[in-house]
């Protein structure tokens, strides 16, 4: 620790006011007439900091708006503060968090994070918080991949995305367990699947499964067996190109 700064240390203990601040054509003010004072967290504590905009250029470090005590550097955006040094260069501009550490001899920059932003809402909890519909002429890019035709945007579990090929049918395809309740083939007013010996009180339909090319359908209220009433059914059906047949 050099003597100058050994010394406004101890006159900080006696109680000295004391203000740090930046000046320079980098600070607010772009010149090196104007200071920019900088609060220390706590009394004595010899850490000051403070929140300015500035611009790509030079500043410096004083004690009480004089030379007499003054700070630079040779590094970016946080190094160590020497009496005396070298102008420290900013090398990008934006809004930066300042701390000054007198008794570190320690500076530093840093961005503030960015602010959450909501559309529809006053209190966005996410990066981007949309309340309502969102409507895009683009592509979405999940970690910056555009989807491919036949995927699917799918979830990772840990809260990220990615695209993911759909199920090309079979059993264990993407997305539906070995059987499911639900399929994308060729089950609809087109080609039906009925039960030719049920009726229409039976609730054929009522539960469907699928694997692959096999099916079973369910019928909650078929009468099966002699003296049986709505005890229920389950036909297995496979399917050949376009028609499901009873197996």
């Amino acid at each position: 620790m050099n003597k100058l700064l050994a010394l406004v240390l101890v006159l900080l203990s006696f109680g000295l006011q004391a203000q740090i601040s930046i000046i320079g054509p980098a600070s607010p003010s772009g010149n090196w007439t104007t200071d920019h004072n900088l609060t220390e967290t706590a009394a004595g504590s010899g850490v000051w900091t403070g929140t300015f905009t500035l611009s790509v250029g030079e500043l410096k470090f004083r004690l009480d708006g004089d030379w007499t005590f003054n700070w630079g550097g040779t590094a970016w955006p946080s190094g160590a503060a020497i009496q005396g040094g070298a102008n420290i260069n900013v090398a990008s501009a934006g809004v930066y968090n300042i701390e000054f550490n007198l008794t570190a001899e320690t500076y530093s920059f840093t961005p503030p994070p960015p602010a959450n932003v909501g559309i529809g809402t006053t209190s966005p909890t996410e990066k981007l918080d949309v309340a309502g519909n969102i409507k895009t002429t683009g592509e979405i890019k999940p970690n910056g991949t555009a989807g491919q035709a036949n995927q699917v945007l799918t979830s990772n579990g840990d809260g990220t995305m990615q695209w993911a090929a759909m199920s090309s049918g079979g059993e264990g395809g993407a997305g539906a367990g070995p059987w499911s309740d639900w399929c994308t083939d060729n089950i609809n007013e087109y080609q039906p699947v009925s039960d030719e010996n049920g009726a229409g009180t039976d609730l054929f339909g009522y539960s469907v499964s699928i694997a692959g090319d096999y099916a079973i359908v369910g019928a909650q209220a078929d009468d099966e067996g002699s003296g049986l009433t709505d005890n229920g059914s389950a036909t297995v059906y496979r399917r050949y190109g376009n028609i499901w047949r009873v197996v």
